[in-house]
């Protein structure tokens, strides 16, 4: 048996995360499969809770309306990570991302994450294409050295909120993690699995907000939000 992957589960007890076991992706036999260890060097042999990591036809079935492209080399083909497998809602969460891509591609903003179509594989989407942005991790670490640019990417952020609301969508999950950078620095949206037609845009306002706290340490009066 190999570990494939892992990831560290909490649970809070009295207003305080502790460890409370660690969640494992492993190969047995050439197959996958979803396991918890209750240490964090985890022992193969005080694993449990193994369950078979079904990844085949797992994928929304394409269509017509959709856009599919081949395999360009030019763009970054982005699949599901191996933990989404172990999700029952994946289907639906990248139903959600590609009707929200095909939603926004007339309707591109500098600010929103492009969308050129998805890739399909008998009949279902294995992934979608986007250009090459850069790593999430330059926005998750701009907390330790916060400048007048890092600032000015709220502006960037609260633009690309606003866009993607005119055409109806709420992002649902705005968080540093999804978003990323172009080569000139400019931030864009990205992921777009939790995207609703239905939320509230307080749920993309208060997310940013939590953001803008998190980031420059208060709530500047210019981001103050407008509506109507």
């Amino acid at each position: 048996m190999e570990i494939i992957k892992s990831a560290e589960a909490f649970k809070k007890v009295e207003d305080a995360y502790k460890f409370s076991y660690l969640q494992l992706i492993v190969r047995k036999n050439g197959r996958l499969y979803c396991a918890k260890s209750p240490h964090r060097k985890p022992n193969l042999s005080e694993i449990y809770d193994i369950e078979l990591l079904e990844t085949e036809d797992r994928d929304p079935k394409v269509k017509p309306t959709w856009t599919v492209l081949d395999s360009p080399h030019e763009y970054y083909i982005k699949t599901p990570d191996l933990w989404a497998y172990s999700s029952p809602h994946l289907e639906q969460q990248i139903l959600r991302e590609v009707e929200a891509c095909e939603l926004l591609k007339p309707h591109p903003h500098p600010n929103v994450a492009v969308y050129y179509g998805c890739r399909s594989t008998n009949g279902r989407v294995l992934g979608i294409f986007n250009p090459r942005y850069l790593s999430k991790s330059d926005f998750l670490t701009s907390r330790l050295s916060v400048d007048d640019t890092t600032k000015a990417c709220l502006d960037g952020i609260i633009a690309g909120i606003r866009h993607l609301h005119s055409l109806g969508i709420i992002h649902n999950d705005i968080t540093p993690s999804n978003i990323m950078f172009k080569e000139d620095g400019t931030p864009v949206l990205n992921d777009f699995g939790s995207c609703r037609m239905t939320a509230l845009e307080n749920n993309d306002f208060d997310a940013f907000t939590e953001l803008q706290t998190w980031l420059i340490g208060s709530s500047a009066d210019k981001f103050l939000f407008k509506r109507g």
